[in-house]
């Protein structure tokens, strides 16, 4: 078994070069016709901030944009930023955007210096207790966005082994990860 970790389009071109059977990713890849997908789950995005700034409450998409903070976001590379783009695209949404990181510690290491604020999923959160320790946590506001995460692989090829694959990872997420992503984020139980 190899286990390698990169963006989306690093590992499906991984997988078209056969260096990989299968892959877990929040991309779909819906415009490829020859790649079989199997839902894993879905999480919403949660806000996070500096511990020593005060968000103004109730948090809204206007009063983000006047918070005195840039956001700090993911690069349109990652998955993440897509949806994040897209998100706010769809809403007319503009922010000041100084920072844009590839990876979730960066995006954490920086909102916790004071850098901005920002979004990330639950997930990311339990992925880094340290750093997410270091941050506030709050609720997205309406509408809200969320992800969904897949084992994807190419039609035909090891249809057993990545649906036996998808069921280990679904059980993972529900049996260990769930209950650390509730301890830190509460309200996201109805997903």
């Amino acid at each position: 078994v190899t286990v390698l970790t990169g963006i989306s389009p690093y590992l499906l071109r991984l997988l078209d070069e056969d260096h990989l059977d299968m892959i877990i990713c929040p991309d779909p890849f819906l415009n490829r016709n020859d790649l079989s997908r199997k839902f894993i789950f879905r999480e919403p995005s949660v806000i996070v901030a500096p511990k020593n700034i005060d968000l103004p409450q109730p948090i809204t998409w206007q009063r983000l944009q006047y918070c005195g903070l840039p956001l700090v976001s993911y690069h349109e590379s990652n998955a993440g930023g897509k949806l994040g783009q897209n998100f706010f695209n769809k809403m007319g949404l503009n922010f000041v955007n100084r920072i844009r990181v590839d990876i979730n510690a960066l995006l954490l290491s920086f909102v916790s210096e004071g850098m901005g604020w920002g979004l990330t999923r639950p997930t990311t959160l339990v992925q880094h207790p340290d750093l997410s320790a270091k941050v506030n946590i709050f609720p997205m506001p309406d509408p809200v966005v969320s992800r969904e995460v897949y084992l994807v692989n190419r039609k035909g090829q090891h249809e057993q082994l990545s649906a036996r694959v998808a069921e280990i990872a679904t059980k993972g997420y529900v049996e260990r990860i769930v209950p650390a992503c509730l301890e830190l984020t509460p309200w996201i139980k109805p997903y």
